[in-house]
């Protein structure tokens, strides 16, 4: 065989070996396409299933068995042009909650060869986003006073969307949860979680929640905090009452659920009467009045009035108008008898019973004038003025019988009363002999024997004890006061460095009696004293200028008398005073209870009196009244049986009956007038005459104590300083 021969035959078989897979097609199995879907839980989805055989034979396919949480549809072939298009089946959930995934197998099937392949579908269930209700959105607790039980309100939280919500409540005060407020929520389940509503202030409350951090939705909290009781003050100024009092109302409103009980509380100083506590119910409203009593007329600052229960109070500002002025004639002018050019006086007396100053003014009278010259006046509120009058009238006048004062711009006739008589020639005047001075007053000499004396603690008098006298005491008396009597220094009003303040005013009449006192000598050939002992009183400097004074003693064998003529203090000096009568007010008419002896002890805002009775009076009470000197009315202040006791004494072998009382709120540094009116066993007896009372002065502020005190201090610094700048150096 040649080669190529040989060639075409290998030629010929490859040929007849490439034919040979056509004419007889291979078997191989399709193969199934595996398959991965999403779906929404509890929804369906439609499914392609879809193989591939290399032969491109038709394919049909079938389901191998059921899914776990869903179902399946009936199979729909494929109808279209392609030889191996896909079928599709619908897998529908079956809407449990807590699948995540399914799956099911598939069979696909050659048409010729009968071959199977088989594939697998992985269903995931997709759950729809989460969506939180909220209802109400808006929780409104409404008013709520405070003090009253928390308001519980409901909310409801409701999950819309699918999935799993979890979360909680956090409210802040005065919102509160009733639990812990924590929730979860899978789809389309609700819960409804309590909310308290405790004010512990007023004002209106609103927060905003976000239950769930990845939803928008949003609560509100909204409630409004009121007070348990509300203040309604129409007008917050005192108006005037018939009665002469001044009122101010304030309606009072519970807003709480509760009974409340209200006290009115009031400053010290406020002249408003005191309110009782009263009880309101829930819901109820009841007017207050605060009133002013009829005897205080005077203008009220602001002043606060707080309305209080439990633990809440309303506080509102008042003030109160002071009572328009008032004046009223208390004693006409009474001159009595009256020569023709001879001047007589007498006084007209007002009082003032509005609580603002009264300006008056005395028209021009052709025989009357006041006595200072000033015509025009005021009455201060609540107080009295006498205005002295001075009547002369020339030969052939008729004494007046009224005069016109303008009162508060109107003009009022007043009444005057004065007796005319005639005139008669005075007869030559008579020498008269001046009665021999007594030889105890002679004794005693003015600035010599009595002497007015600087003293390191302040002026003092001092006197000679001279034989035969003894118990010399120093009495005083005010210029238009006719009653003496024994004077007591006023206790100091120390405060709590008095010591520090008493130590400087002795050190600084130490420093002050040894600078002015001149080294003496002894004097060997001097004979011993034989100096009276002497005795000394210290003086108030606020009675040096005011007051009249005298000495007394006693001389053996006989009674306490004056040793010297009385006498003032004028520029450190004594001088003399005519000796006259006590000048006492005018007596009242009528008969008077006599008393033995009235002991009168000052005090800063008051006095403690001792009125001694004859014990034969059987004076049993009594009481005080106040008067006006030369006034005929008296008022009553108190009685015995409050303010006052009433015993027995003996002195000198005389029985008497000693009625104490004290009087308080009056003023510092006055002087009143007083009288008693004794109860005997057949009843009242006669008033007494009148005596005044007084009262400690205002104590001046010690300038001169602290101004020595501040120039001691810069001496010690002074000399400390120069002790430490010459000291030699360690």
């Amino acid at each position: 065989m040649t080669a190529r021969l040989f060639a075409c035959l290998a030629i010929f078989f490859a040929a007849q070996s490439a034919d040979s897979p056509a004419k007889k097609p291979e078997r191989v199995s399709p193969k199934a396409q595996n398959i991965e879907v999403e779906v929404a839980r509890g929804e369906s989805v439609r499914i392609p299933l879809r193989g591939f055989e290399r032969n491109l034979n038709p394919l049909t396919y079938r389901p191998l068995g059921r899914p776990q949480h869903g179902k399946l549809s009936g199979l729909e072939p494929y109808n279209g042009p392609e030889r191996q298009g896909p079928a599709y089946i619908t897998y529908t959930h079956g809407n449990d909650e807590d699948s995540v995934a399914d799956t099911f197998a598939f069979e696909v099937k050659a048409g010729i060869t009968k071959l199977t392949g088989r594939g697998r579908v992985i269903i995931k269930i997709r759950d729809a986003a989460p969506l939180l209700s909220i209802t109400p959105e808006l929780l409104d607790f409404g008013p709520v006073a405070l003090g009253d039980p928390p308001v519980r309100c409901v909310v409801e939280l409701a999950n819309a969307g699918g999935g799993v919500i979890t979360g909680f409540l956090r409210p802040t005060e005065p919102f509160t949860l009733e639990d812990d407020g924590g929730f979860v929520l899978r789809r389309g389940k609700k819960t409804r979680i309590p909310l308290l509503f405790a004010p512990e202030r007023t004002g209106e409350f609103v927060f905003r929640l976000q239950p769930f951090a990845n939803d928008p939705a949003l609560l509100v909290l909204k409630g409004l905090a009121i007070a348990p009781l509300v203040l309604e003050v129409e007008e917050a100024v005192f108006s005037a009452a018939p009665d002469q009092s001044r009122r101010g109302i304030a309606v009072v409103k519970n807003q709480s659920k509760r009974p409340l009980t209200v006290s009115v509380g009031l400053p010290p100083e406020s002249p408003v009467e005191a309110v009782a506590d009263f009880t309101l119910g829930p819901g109820e409203s009841t007017e207050v009045i605060l009133r002013i009593p009829p005897d205080r007329k005077e203008y009220v600052p602001p002043f606060g009035a707080s309305f209080e229960c439990d633990g809440h109070a309303e506080l509102r500002e008042f003030t109160a108008p002071a009572i328009p002025a008032a004046l009223r004639i208390v004693a006409t002018p009474d001159f009595g008898e009256v020569r023709p050019r001879t001047v007589v006086r007498a006084s007209l007396i007002l009082i003032n019973d509005g609580g603002s100053p009264a300006e008056g003014k005395l028209l021009p009278s052709e025989s009357i004038r006041p006595a200072s010259g000033a015509t025009a006046f005021t009455v201060p509120p609540g107080g009295e003025l006498e205005i002295p009058l001075e009547l002369r009238l020339k030969p052939d006048q008729a004494p007046p019988t009224e005069m016109t004062v303008s009162l508060l711009g109107k003009e009022v006739i007043v009444k005057v009363t004065a007796r005319l008589i005639p005139r008669t020639p005075t007869p030559p005047p008579t020498p008269t002999i001046c009665p021999k001075t007594d030889d105890y007053v002679l004794n005693y000499v003015l600035n010599i024997d009595i002497r007015y004396t600087p003293t390191p603690e302040g002026p003092a008098i001092t006197w000679v004890e001279k034989p035969g006298w003894q118990d010399f005491t120093l009495q005083h008396r005010r210029e238009n006061d006719g009653l003496w009597q024994d004077y007591h220094p006023p206790a100091p009003h120390e405060g709590p460095l008095g010591w520090l303040q008493r130590w400087l005013q002795s050190l600084a009449g130490l420093i002050r009696k040894f600078l002015d006192t001149p080294i003496e000598r002894a004097d060997p050939t001097a004979e011993p004293s034989n100096e009276a002992p002497t005795g000394q009183q210290l003086i108030a400097e606020s009675h040096l200028a005011a007051d009249q004074w005298r000495l007394v003693a006693t001389l053996e064998g006989g009674d306490k008398r004056d040793v010297a003529l009385p006498f003032r203090i004028r520029d450190n000096t004594l001088v003399g005073i005519p000796a006259q009568p006590d000048r006492l007010p005018p007596p009242p008419t009528g008969p008077v209870t006599a008393f033995v002896y009235v002991d009168k002890k000052a005090e800063r805002l008051g006095a403690f009196l001792e009125i001694f009775f004859a014990h034969d009076l059987g004076v049993s009470s009594f009481r005080l009244e106040r008067g006006i000197p030369g006034a005929p009315t008296f008022k009553i202040i108190d009685r015995g049986e409050k303010n006052g006791n009433i015993g027995k004494v003996t002195g000198n072998g005389l029985e008497l009956t000693v009625c104490r009382a004290r009087i308080d709120g009056l003023p510092r540094g006055t002087r009143t007038y007083w009288r008693v009116v004794p109860t005997g066993p057949s009843g009242e007896l006669a008033p007494t005459i009148g005596f005044f009372v007084d009262t400690l002065p205002v104590t001046p502020f010690p300038w001169r104590t602290v101004a020595i005190s501040a120039l001691c201090a810069v001496l010690a610094g002074a000399l400390y300083l120069r002790w430490r700048l010459n000291r030699p150096p360690r």
